[in-house]
Order: structure tokens, then C-alpha cells, then sequence
């Protein structure tokens, strides 16, 4: 996706609503259904067991988002339950939240153990 640059400069994002496929599932987990502020709370609780970081890079559908720089909180208050394509990337890659356009494809992705 980094390589094929879209329309508006991004990443190619058409595909980024349907990414779930391309998830490397052992790495992954599902975020269950939750009311809205118990899955706000849940994702950053998740996303902390993994890293200690706060600033994130956002890749989303929207250029209005994609390429930001944010606070982990703002970007999953952004991002969550929008159903509209989405990565959070911390630490490098380490640490991600996938958000989909159907909201029952959301994960969680760390290639690092929890903190302790």
C-alpha cells in the first residue's frame, strides 16, 4: 500500500476498508462489541498493555486523517466505531489498531509482549 500512493497522496485506501483479510491473525485479536465509551476504553486499555507510547500515525480512508501525527486517545475517540478503514501505529509498527468499515472487523495487532 505504501508504494501505490492514492488519490489524494495517501496510500491507496480503497482497500484499506477490506484490510482485515490481509491481518496476520496470529498477531491479532478481535475487539468484542461494547457500547461506544466501554470500546474506547477497552482499545486504549488493550493498546497500554502493549506500549508506554502515546503518539501514534494514522492511516485512515479520510485525508482529513490520514498521515496524522496524535495523542492515542484522540485517535481512537477519531477512529473507533466510525466503520470507515483505519490503522493507529505505534512503535513503529510494533503496535497497531485495525479498524474496518463493518465494525465487527476491529483488532488489535502487537508483535511485542504486554508490559508487565
Amino acid at each position: 500500500m505504501i508504494e501505490k500512493p492514492g488519490k489524494h497522496g495517501g496510500y491507496g485506501f480503497g482497500e484499506l476498508a477490506h484490510f482485515t483479510r490481509n491481518l496476520d491473525l496470529q498477531f491479532c485479536y478481535k475487539i468484542p462489541s461494547l457500547s461506544y465509551q466501554a470500546e474506547i476504553d477497552y482499545i486504549l486499555q488493550e493498546i497500554r498493555r502493549h506500549t508506554k507510547s502515546e503518539d501514534c500515525y494514522i492511516l485512515h480512508e479520510s485525508k482529513k486523517l490520514d498521515g496524522q501525527w496524535m495523542q492515542l486517545e484522540e485517535a481512537v475517540q477519531a477512529i473507533a466505531g466510525q466503520n470507515e478503514g483505519a490503522f493507529i501505529i505505534l512503535d513503529n509498527g510494533q503496535v497497531m489498531y485495525h479498524e474496518s468499515e463493518t465494525v465487527k472487523e476491529r483488532y488489535i495487532g502487537a508483535r511485542k509482549p504486554a508490559i508487565s
